[in-house]
């Protein structure tokens, strides 16, 4: 007896084989179906050119490097230990009306359907305008955690945008729970 797969499966199944965003305009045109993705926007009550200047110096201080972190899968058998190595790689575009931040991330094993761009995966973009006088809006695309907790990097961005928090995630501990779901 032949099975047949529901539709609702073979069309999430062909969507996980659309080809990886290779830039950050293909991210962002990517996030609005994506399903484990997030935008979102605010504006804050400062100047654009210090938004800028504050991501410029954050991310390459916060979000590049290395993460290291290992898993132990205990079952009735055996202990299975996985370790994944994740690069960082942030990037900050300026210009005078947009100042953009690109965050990369790529780990060792990661099984990926199509090419991923150099890099790794875009897992966040972020774009901040000028308003007015003291005031920028920023506004952010990102792949979320699939757990559904909260976004550690958007959580960053914002607090870096609005002055209210200087802070680096915590990439060990943050992305060491997100990698939870694939076990």
């Amino acid at each position: 007896m032949a099975r047949r797969l529901p539709a609702a499966a073979v069309a999430a199944l062909l969507a996980g084989c659309a080809a990886q965003p290779q830039t950050a305009e293909e991210f962002r045109r990517a996030i609005p179906h994506g399903l484990f993705a997030g935008t979102g926007s605010i504006e804050v009550n400062r100047p654009f050119a210090e938004v800028a200047a504050t991501f410029g110096k954050m991310a390459p201080e916060c979000l590049q490097g290395s993460v290291t972190t290992t898993r132990q899968i205990i079952t009735r058998f055996r202990v299975i230990t996985r370790e994944y190595f994740t690069a960082w790689k942030p990037t900050v575009a300026m210009a005078q009306e947009r100042a953009e931040l690109h965050v990369q991330a790529q780990t060792a094993g990661e099984i990926h359907l199509s090419r991923s761009p150099l890099g790794g995966p875009y897992r966040l973009v972020a774009d901040a305008y000028p308003v007015h006088a003291g005031r920028t809006r920023l506004q952010w695309f990102s792949a979320r955690d699939p757990l559904g907790g909260p976004d550690y990097l958007v959580r960053a961005i914002t607090g870096w945008a609005s002055g209210e928090s200087m802070q680096c995630p915590d990439l060990m501990t943050e992305w060491d729970r997100t990698r939870e779901w694939a076990r």
